[in-house]
């Protein structure tokens, strides 16, 4: 489980270094493509801290994941330079 619920908050595995609480996010999963397996899960660790900023910071040329895909707690899907046409599902 990466989530739980303790006195009606709930809370991510993920721990927010700049809090040193648990993440706060809007994501419900974040897949990465990267040169790396190291790469795609810095990527996807990595947005998930950063939450409402986690577009923007994997739409920089220097960030590690070279494509992403966010999906929100309501199944909106936010893609960053994703293959079109492709969920992560289907890719199996």
């Amino acid at each position: 489980m990466r989530r739980w619920r303790r006195g009606g908050v709930e809370h991510h595995h993920l721990l927010d270094p700049r809090t040193g609480l648990p993440a706060v996010t809007p994501w419900r999963t974040v897949t990465a493509l990267a040169a790396t397996c190291v790469e795609a899960n810095t990527a996807t660790t990595a947005a998930l801290v950063l939450g409402a900023e986690a577009p923007a910071w994997l739409a920089r040329p220097d960030t590690p994941g070279q494509a992403a895909r966010l999906v929100a707690a309501d199944g909106a899907a936010t893609l960053i330079d994703w293959p079109q046409g492709r969920s992560p599902e289907e890719g199996r």
